[in-house]
């Protein structure tokens, strides 16, 4: 029983330890995601100041040729429309930047306005691995699917301490008395101390509760194995939307 006991106390440990990996695993996957998106608004603001240069060079142009009555000032009011439009639109990627910024912060323990720098430009992704080795680490190796493994494993202690639990114990034991002598009168043995051995037997009688909790931790085996498959898909598929 103790054996077990250890066991189920180890196994509980080990889920605790991989919710922590889990945890730490998430907190690295935002961070990774909310700087990604930051430098890709950052990029986008980028692209639009090239093209207000642009539409800028375009409005000298146009008011040139209004000065010269080559061309409408309806020209140079469209342009100025469309830098407008530009400058709106830096101006609302500027505010979209606040919500990366303060989760990177956050997450880093910073405080939420605290500037980060960005480089200007970033390399394209080269993947160590291919599509069926991916699957194969995955599958293997991520900490979430294998917190589905060790709580299948407490499932099962639990399984091992429920049949202990039903089967008879036995117990030994000694219990020793201290006895005063008597000074009314000299009996055989008198003041001898008591030395009794005793032993005892306890049988479960309800066994119905033992059943209903064996039954209980089967369903969660098979609960368990159910939804470590369905989370496997959900992983393969996002593999298969990354690559």
């Amino acid at each position: 029983l103790r054996r077990q006991q250890v066991r189920l106390a180890q196994a509980e440990a080990s889920v605790v330890d991989q919710r922590l990996r889990i945890e730490a695993l998430s907190i690295a996957f935002q961070i990774k995601k909310a700087y990604y998106d930051l430098f890709e608004l950052g990029q986008e603001q980028e692209l639009i100041r090239e093209k207000i240069r642009v539409y800028e060079a375009m409005k000298q142009i146009a008011l040139a040729k209004v000065s010269s009555g080559n061309t409408s000032s309806s020209d140079v009011l469209q342009i100025e429309i469309q830098l407008k439009e530009l400058l709106a639109r830096i101006e609302m990627l500027q505010s979209a930047k606040a919500k990366p910024l303060a989760d990177i912060n956050r997450l880093a323990g910073r405080p939420l306005d605290a500037s980060i720098d960005l480089p200007e430009t970033l390399a394209g992704a080269i993947l160590p691995f291919d599509k069926t080795t991916l699957d194969t680490l995955i599958d293997t190796t991520h900490p979430a699917l294998q917190l589905f493994a060790l709580q299948t494993e407490i499932a099962q202690q639990q399984l091992s301490l429920n049949e202990v639990h039903q089967k008879p114990t036995f117990g030994a034991g000694i219990d020793y008395i201290y006895v005063n002598p008597r000074t009314d009168a000299d009996p055989n043995q008198n003041g001898r101390d008591i030395i009794q051995l005793t032993a005892t037997v306890k049988i479960p009688l309800n066994k119905s509760r033992f059943q209903a909790k064996d039954r209980e931790e089967r369903l969660k085996i098979e609960s368990l194995a159910d939804r470590r498959a369905d989370l496997l898909s959900q992983f393969r598929a996002q593999l298969i939307g990354a690559l």
